[in-house]
């Protein structure tokens, strides 16, 4: 039956292409007997067909795709070890690990024990002074570790301190380090209040005076013959939360520019200074702008006294007197005049 079926759609496909018209012979299969079959007389023109591909829809939503996964087992990646780089750092430089003196206030010609460690090829010792007393003579080759005594030389009295210094040094990579210790001499001279010894910075020769000195309602007045100086000591701070209190210096001669004494009258149990004391005050010189309203009345006349003077011998620098002065009060209390200026009572560290 299958036969049959092919037999005739090629027998319908042979018709249609060849136009023809009449009878034709069908054989269905091979050794059965030939069928007539009436064809019905086709007069119809054959018109080919095109079949043209349908255009897209634009407003269509594209194909999706959906990734159908394999039943293959993903690959196991596979790690390669790396060798760490080797570390090329270069080799340590010099170092002062330590550097101390046994003493750090000590007389002149007194021992000190120096002590050190470092690291290095090379170590060198040199002592010095602030002023030239030592040179590349006295220093001295020492090994990365140890102990010395080093003697200070009488000569080194007169100066603040010795000091000491450490190099080491490294050839490859050429290179120095230092470390520093120093030694602060004690002085020859105490102060006029104190028999504890000082160092570094020393107190000079006291000066003893006669002095005038007169309390006010808000402060005090001294004169000293030596070296003919008026100090105006005020009860009022030199700025705010400050320590010291504001302090005005005048020195003689006086240069006196008139006489307005009889324009000030104290009131009842109160004085009105007199002498230079009252020059001051006035405003009656021309180193002065008065004071009489920064002090007030004299709570007693002036009264003369025996007064110490005594300063450090602290270097000028930078065009002005460091120098810390002390003074003998005419209550014997100790007056510290500030370098930095002002005033203020001393009292034991």
């Amino acid at each position: 039956m299958r036969k049959q079926f092919l037999s005739i759609t090629m027998l319908v496909v042979s018709l249609l292409v060849a136009g023809c018209r009449g009878t034709l012979e069908i054989g269905l299969e091979t050794g059965s007997p030939t069928s007539t079959v009436e064809i019905a007389e086709l007069d119809a023109t054959l018109t080919p067909v095109v079949i043209t591909p349908a255009t897209p829809d634009p407003t269509a939503a594209p194909p999706t795709w959906t990734a159908t996964p394999t039943s293959e087992p993903a690959a196991t990646p596979t790690w390669t070890a790396t060798p760490a780089p080797t570390s090329t750092s270069p080799p340590p430089g010099p170092k002062v690990l330590s550097f101390t003196a046994s003493l750090t206030e000590a007389w002149a010609g007194e021992t000190v024990t120096l002590r050190w460690e470092a690291r290095g090829d090379k170590a060198t010792i040199c002592p010095s002074a602030r002023y030239v007393l030592f040179t590349r003579d006295d220093c001295w080759q020492a090994p990365l570790s140890g102990t010395a005594s080093f003697t200070i030389p009488p000569a080194a009295a007169s100066f603040p301190r010795v000091d000491f210094t450490l190099t080491i040094e490294t050839a490859d990579p050429a290179a120095t380090a230092t470390g520093q210790a120093s030694v602060g001499l004690k002085c020859a001279l105490t102060w006029f209040f104190s028999d504890e010894p000082q160092a570094v910075i020393c107190p000079l020769e006291p000066l003893h005076t006669y002095a005038a000195a007169q309390r006010f309602q808000q402060g005090t007045m001294i004169w000293l013959e030596e070296p003919g100086r008026y100090y105006i000591l005020r009860d009022a701070p030199l700025y705010e939360d400050s320590e010291r209190n504001k302090l005005d210096l005048i020195n003689d001669p006086l240069e006196i520019t008139g006489d307005t004494s009889s324009e000030f009258q104290a009131p009842e149990g109160l004085h009105a200074p007199v002498s230079g004391f009252g020059l001051v005050w006035r405003g009656d010189i021309a180193q002065s702008p008065g004071f009489h309203e920064q002090l007030g009345w004299g709570l007693a006349p002036e009264f003369g006294y025996d007064a110490i003077l005594q300063c450090d011998n602290a270097a000028p620098s930078g065009g002005r007197s460091w120098q810390t002065c002390y003074l003998k009060g005419p209550g014997d209390e100790v007056i510290m005049l500030h370098p930095l200026g002002g005033w203020q009572l001393w009292s034991e560290p």
